[in-house]
């Protein structure tokens, strides 16, 4: 593969290589095949509540591999990729995005930097939400039928009430909007070596937590719940239901495992 040209899987390689090195001693590319996964905590298990998608606005990957010896490694995703189009199988399996090749060596640091955008509203309009709810997640309408702006992320699902009904919920988060994230080995060590005629897998997975040990089944109960839409849903954000908000306190997390396949 030529380091110099683009991917057709849509990563974009530079190579800083500082000194003068044997070219193919430093640049035999390892083929690593990049998946992205969601895992939810128990914390988020209970009876009543049952998670069923996950969205998460990634705008860009960028990765940064400090090899020794060798140099500097980089690249970064093609700015027109769409995670989105991934992001409904994430919940169940970690899917596939693209992959790429990297020049074989011992990286001492393998930096990965998660750039977080909002989630285009169009998913949402195609949820059912109606105008008012895309605001309750903090969508803005600027007057020219475009929504624009709302969460980085979404986490939906069906909440079982007392009585036996259920009704879907729609969680709009918004937290920091770049992750910074240091690889390691399935066995937990940071220093890792690519082998030429090798191929591996690197798994990014986000992790989401509550930060209470239960959850109240009260608070679900006595939740404002939206039926503009002529289907009620229960909307959790910072402006409709912010007391839900505050007991579920999702938190989310990102590791990335670098595999030998």
């Amino acid at each position: 593969m030529n380091l110099g040209r683009t991917i057709p899987a849509g990563i974009f390689l530079i190579l800083f290589i500082s000194g003068c090195r044997k070219k193919d001693e430093y640049t035999r590319p390892v083929t690593v095949d990049l998946k992205i996964g969601v895992s939810m905590d128990s914390s988020l298990t209970a009876d009543f509540l049952h998670v069923t998608s996950v969205r998460i606005g990634i705008g860009g990957i960028s990765f940064r591999g400090m090899r020794n010896p060798g140099g500097v490694y980089y690249f970064e995703t093609d700015p027109k990729m769409d995670f989105q189009k991934f992001s409904s199988s994430w919940i169940t399996e970690s899917v596939q995005v693209s992959d790429f090749d990297m020049p074989q060596g011992i990286y001492q640091g393998m930096y990965w930097d998660i750039f977080l955008t909002p989630l285009s509203p169009d998913y949402f309009l195609s949820d059912g939400l109606t105008e008012n709810e895309l605001k309750d997640i903090g969508c803005v309408d600027p007057g020219d039928g475009y929504w624009s702006g709302g969460p980085t992320v979404s986490v939906s699902g069906i909440y079982k009430s007392v009585n036996g009904d259920k009704l879907p919920f729609v969680c709009a988060l918004s937290p920091s909007v770049n992750l910074n994230v240091l690889s390691v080995d399935e066995f937990g060590n940071e220093w890792i070596t690519l082998f030429v005629d090798k191929d591996y897998e690197a798994v990014m997975t986000f992790r989401f937590r509550t930060n209470n040990r239960v959850l109240k089944q009260d608070l679900f109960e006595n939740a404002e719940i939206s039926t503009g839409s002529g289907y009620p849903r229960i909307i959790i954000s910072a402006l409709r239901n912010w007391d839900l908000c505050c007991e579920l306190g999702l938190d989310m997390s990102v590791n990335v495992i670098i595999r030998k396949l």
